[in-house]
């Protein structure tokens, strides 16, 4: 039995069952063509998800609209998606249907597909190491429909989404211990949701412009001393590599003793007119007595503050894990030691303009553990790394006169606010070269404007060498990291400046071209920013009509104007789709009619498929391409 109740501006179903508590629902209009379905907790409707909390530990407006609407305007958005709604104690289920001919894109950073139809995913944030099925280091319960509408869970704490693989007729939200908490976008374009979704959980800042350059990162153990790092700055320099910062992953961040070199360093790298990072393990402090400040640390209820990793852990650096402390997030007082003290010393004092911040899916929310503010620690494992980068972010930025950055890996609603995530790792492999493409393209269609990856894997491969020759797996990695937004090469992988000097020529032209496409990025960049659309976008996003895109994950635009086709094996043809309009070929000038596949297109091991959409609208692109000229027709003469 169900009694119903409209109030103007809400709508309360009560299902009132024999053997358990009623279950009371609240149906909302939160905006235009959105709704928000959410259950009581004892009778009472919290309004305080994911999105509003972190909004609220970020300083901002938390409030949460209710507009008025008329009885039928409910009914019809609960009878069109056919929704049944299921509670079996703590756990909550709501369910829908699904029409034969239905794709549906996001669940954050996922490896294995965009399009996740017909997929049981697992919303929680897990290194499973070098995985494609079931790893994501940044889940996001929000998906895109092609039947024009989307759904996204306000909620922090681990969620399944079955999306077809039960029955192929019907999705499934399940949520475990928490109150169900839905946004429902009705008749709504990608590009328009986007929006919507960014006005709930943030827009992304603009990052500084050094950002969208080139980046080279640990290449252990030579980044771990400062002879290491300018000797990795003097063979960038000798070859003729563009670069914009180095990412000292393997120096030694918290080792005060080091500071004096780290200075040092650091100075002179700034008068090279190159940034410094550094890198730690998102706010854990464990080797150092000086910073033993227990009282700033999350805590068990016995008041143990040293804490076991949680169960993701990554089990090729860390066969055990580890016992860590946790900086307390909710604890004012915590946070001004964390700015002044810790890394206060290192971005005020010695110059540091960012950090590097890995392992965000290590918060143990499996520990009944105490936060300063006396919050429940359900959904920490996402909501701790997520309000930590966020804040660290602002950090940097403030504190940096050209602005300030950190990388991460991780976190959950609301990881665009940081805003630059890398991909986690991979191999040098052609299957991860793909991989790293899907996850960047699931997670722009999750929200995330910019995800980076480390260029072309951050390990050497592990299958047979020769169907990985890491010479061209390098090459075409680079290829896809030129026209992505930007370039960091990373790993215990080849170095750019160890190849031998064919393959150094071809880096150089594409590091080259990378860095002349600056304005473009940084113009479609402060687009994202502005409209929640990602700088590299899955070709659905082009255009939503054309169900030829559904499945293509070997392309995407970057940006509105660049359609970019890399090549994912090793071979010199590929076929490639192109949308509707006309395209040039950056390379070869050639004029190309959309709305059909260009079959065996030619793609020599110097050049990647680019095309340029005739008509645009970019201010910026024409004159790049005018300034690039040189480098486009070095690397068009290099190999026909």
């Amino acid at each position: 039995m169900t009694d119903i109740t409209h109030g103007g501006n809400e709508i309360i179903f009560t299902q009132n069952g024999e053997k358990q508590q009623p279950l009371r629902l609240r149906l909302t209009l939160a905006g235009e063509n959105l709704w928000r379905l959410q259950s009581a907790v004892d009778g009472k409707f919290i309004d305080m998800g994911a999105a509003q909390t972190l909004a609220k530990d970020l300083g901002e407006p938390c409030g949460s609209a209710k507009l008025p609407f008329e009885k039928s305007q409910a009914e019809h958005i609960l009878a069109s998606f056919g929704l049944t709604i299921h509670q079996r104690g703590e756990n909550i289920s709501v369910q829908g249907t699904l029409s034969k001919d239905e794709a549906l894109f996001g669940c954050g950073e996922q490896f294995n597909a965009a399009n996740q139809r017909g997929k049981c995913v697992e919303l929680v944030a897990i290194d499973k190491w070098c995985g494609t099925d079931g790893n994501s280091y940044v889940p996001i319960p929000f998906i895109h429909s092609t039947n024009g509408y989307a759904l996204f869970l306000n909620r922090y704490e681990h969620s399944i989404f079955d999306l077809g693989a039960a029955d192929p007729g019907a999705w499934e939200i399940q949520l475990a211990g928490a109150p169900l908490d839905l946004y429902i976008f009705e008749n709504a374009e990608p590009a328009k949701t986007l929006k919507a979704y960014a006005r709930l959980t943030g827009f992304a800042p603009m990052p500084a412009p050094w950002l969208f350059g080139i980046q080279v990162c640990r290449y252990h153990p030579d980044f771990s001393t400062a002879q290491g790092i300018l000797e990795m700055a003097e063979a960038m320099e000798r070859n003729g590599f563009p670069w914009d910062a180095v990412i000292a992953e393997s120096y030694p961040t918290y080792d005060a003793g080091r500071y004096g070199e780290l200075k040092a360093v650091t100075d002179r790298l700034h008068a090279m007119g190159k940034k410094v990072m550094l890198y730690e393990g998102c706010a854990r402090i464990r080797e150092y007595p000086e910073y033993d400040r227990s009282e700033y640390m999350v805590r068990e209820p016995d008041g143990n503050t040293f804490l076991p990793e949680a169960a993701g852990y990554n089990p090729e650096d860390h066969p055990d894990p580890r016992k860590v402390r946790f900086l307390d997030l909710t604890n004012p007082e915590a946070m001004a030691w964390w700015y002044d003290f810790v890394w206060g010393r290192l971005v005020k004092e010695i110059g540091v303009d960012g950090c590097k911040i890995d392992f965000c899916e290590q918060f143990p929310e499996f520990l009944p553990l105490q936060f300063h503010d006396g919050r429940d620690v359900s959904g920490a494992h996402h909501w701790y790394p997520t309000l930590y980068n966020a804040r660290m972010y602002r950090y940097y930025q403030e504190n940096r006169p050209e602005g300030g950055m950190c990388f991460s890996r991780g976190g959950g609603i609301g990881a665009q606010r940081y805003p630059f995530l890398w991909a986690g790792d991979q191999m040098r492999e052609w299957r991860f070269l793909r991989a790293q493409l899907t996850g960047v393209l699931s997670s722009g269609l999750s929200g995330i404007p910019f995800m980076s990856y480390d260029m072309a894997g951050y390990k050497p491969t592990r299958g047979p060498a020769e169907e990985n020759i890491e010479e061209r797996v390098f090459i075409r990695g680079t290829q896809m990291g030129c026209f992505s937004s930007n370039m960091q090469t990373h790993g215990t992988v080849t170095r750019p400046y160890d190849f031998d000097e064919p393959i150094k020529d071809i880096y150089r032209e594409y590091a080259k071209l990378h860095q002349a496409l600056r304005p473009y990025l940084l113009e479609q960049a402060a687009i994202s920013c502005e409209t929640g659309m990602p700088l590299m976008r899955h070709l659905w996003l082009y255009d939503p009509q054309d169900k030829n895109t559904w499945d293509i994950e070997d392309e995407y635009m970057l940006g509105c104007a660049l359609l970019v086709a890399p090549v994912f094996e090793d071979a010199t043809r590929r076929d490639i789709y192109l949308p509707k309009g006309q395209w040039r070929g950056l390379f070869d000038g050639v004029i190309y009619e959309g709305g059909r596949i260009l079959k065996g297109f030619e793609a020599p091991f110097s050049r990647v498929p680019v095309f340029v959409l005739e008509g645009h609208g970019s201010e910026s692109l024409t004159g790049v391409l005018e300034d690039a000229e040189g480098i486009v027709g070095r690397i068009a003469a290099m190999e026909r």
